[in-house]
């Protein structure tokens, strides 16, 4: 009787050192997720934000639009690269190249 229940005690620490991987993994794996959607929301964040100040500035320039606009906008920006970086910001072209897209 003895040995079965040693064997079954081994069964059970196996079966509970697997599920505790497996669990470790699942964790690691849903942090990496939730890390590469917040990464993938402050790029989308960065984009609404250029393009908003993109459109204040034309806006401002060429149709006589509010300048406040352009200050608001800058604002905005400032703010969300001060909490997530500029990491996400497209490199600045030099004057005279042409835009890729």
């Amino acid at each position: 009787m003895s040995d079965y229940r040693t064997q079954w005690d081994q069964y059970v620490d196996r079966a509970s050192d697997v599920l505790n991987g497996l669990i470790a993994d699942a964790q690691r794996t849903l942090e990496d997720g939730r890390r590469n959607l917040d990464e993938y929301q402050a790029r989308r964040s960065t984009e609404r934000l250029l393009a908003r100040l993109g459109a204040a500035v034309y806006a401002a320039e060429r149709s006589g639009g509010p300048a406040d606009a352009v200050t608001e906008a800058m604002a905005a920006l400032d703010d969300h690269v001060a909490q997530h970086g500029s990491a996400d910001l497209p490199p600045v072209d030099k004057p005279g190249d042409q835009a890729a897209d």
